[in-house]
């Protein structure tokens, strides 16, 4: 019984946390998630959730122990949550903002953004379905590439990079984390 209430708490603290993360406040989503791990330090969903927060705020060391610990614990799962909001945060935002835009006209985006922001979104949704691959690292490369202030992408990176085996991301010289941080970087490949 008290297992169920733990769990039912930590997906309360995942929910807070990722809601927090969406009207940028990192460092209180940070916290929160925490708190959740220690309702149920085996959610992999919180473990990603922080890591993207912890992106956010450049606590690298964090994220990628985040990171690896959601891998550790389930991978599949792992890589299902790096790209899907948790249930309840779509229930939310569902009730808060009424039904997903349903139709491609109502989805397409402000003519203010620039097209490389918009491409640099397309690659990362593209990622997203190759996460493991080799494709998803190539296509999150590129989409860093063009919209370096993307901090997610950024961590979608990293999170790409740990799913490799070890032989496939060693001394990468010629990713773009070397730009964005090269402290990163030298986390990721040294």
């Amino acid at each position: 019984m008290a297992y169920r209430r733990d769990e039912r708490v930590a997906r309360a603290r995942l929910t807070l946390g990722v809601m927090l993360q969406e009207i940028g406040k990192d460092a209180c989503a940070a916290e929160v998630l925490r708190a959740g791990l220690s309702y149920d330090a085996k959610s992999v969903e919180i473990h990603v959730a922080l890591g993207f927060t912890y992106g956010r705020l450049l606590h690298y060391e964090e994220m990628l122990g985040a990171f690896a610990e959601a891998i550790r614990l389930d991978r599949r799962r792992a890589i299902e949550t790096a790209c899907e909001e948790p249930l309840e945060v779509k229930q939310v935002m569902q009730l808060l903002y009424g039904p997903p835009e349903s139709s491609a006209k109502e989805a397409r985006p402000h003519p203010a953004v620039p097209a490389s922001v918009i491409e640099a979104a397309e690659l990362v949704r593209y990622a997203c379905e190759h996460l493991g691959e080799m494709e998803a690292v190539d296509a999150l490369e590129r989409s860093v590439r063009l919209d370096s202030a993307a901090a997610d992408a950024t961590s979608m990176l990293a999170f790409a990079y740990l799913l490799l085996p070890d032989e496939r991301r060693e001394e990468r010289t010629d990713s773009v984390l070397w730009e964005v941080s090269e402290w990163l970087a030298r986390l990721l490949f040294e």
